[in-house]
């Protein structure tokens, strides 16, 4: 068994026979702010075993909404600028494009919205070494407005490694098929993923909301 810390998590690596090997939560170590957010159809929880997790609240039939949730950021691909800074094309092998730079900067705008990223999943690249990486490549960029270039290193490159890990490519309000931009839908990134899944998403108005 091997415990892993973060600022906003304690997880617990479970390992298993044959190799395999599944997190759990060890504890609920502080308040979080998106355990009890409450949908028509589904809330988010907590337990002891699975940690945040999605639970039904009503019988579902198929083709039913779950979840509609607004974007706490959302960017428009035609939107975002192609202007890039000193040291932005070395935050691509993070997975940190102009888009996802731009959300970056919108989401974590206000002292809720990073509450809210830090709540949210950890990246795997959130190591000590990374977070400065990342900061420091920030920092020369010229992308960093005033109330983010305040930040601790560690502070700067949690957010902005755990926005990439979270976001979703929004589509079109028609056929769900055509990439329209990336939006940050905090109680939607909880959702697991699935190699055959049983619910499917669609965006509304210009990405600005998610439906499940």
């Amino acid at each position: 068994m091997r415990v892993i810390a973060t600022e906003s998590d304690l997880l617990v690596l479970v390992e298993q026979r044959g190799g395999a090997s599944e997190y759990h939560w060890s504890s609920h170590l502080r308040p979080d702010p998106l355990v009890n957010a409450t949908f028509e159809a589904i809330r988010v929880g907590w337990n002891a075993s699975r940690g945040r997790c999605i639970f039904t609240t009503m019988q579902i039939k198929r083709g039913e909404l779950l979840m509609r949730e607004p974007a706490l950021a959302h960017v428009a691909f035609s939107k975002a600028t192609s202007a890039r800074g000193t040291g932005t094309a070395g935050l691509d092998e993070y997975g940190l494009d102009e888009p996802t730079i731009q959300l970056a900067v919108k989401a974590a705008g206000r002292q809720s919205g990073r509450q809210l990223v830090t709540a949210l999943s950890a990246s795997r690249d959130e190591d000590v070494r990374t977070l400065g990486v990342v900061a420091s490549r920030l920092r020369t960029s010229g992308r960093l407005p005033p109330h983010l270039s305040g930040l601790t290193d560690a502070l700067l490159g949690q957010l902005f490694l755990r926005i990439k890990c979270n976001l979703h490519v929004s589509h079109d309000d028609d056929t769900a098929a055509a990439a329209t931009g990336v939006g940050l839908y905090p109680a939607a990134a909880l959702l697991n993923h699935d190699c055959v899944p049983c619910a499917c998403f669609s965006w509304t108005d210009g990405g600005r909301y998610m439906n499940v």
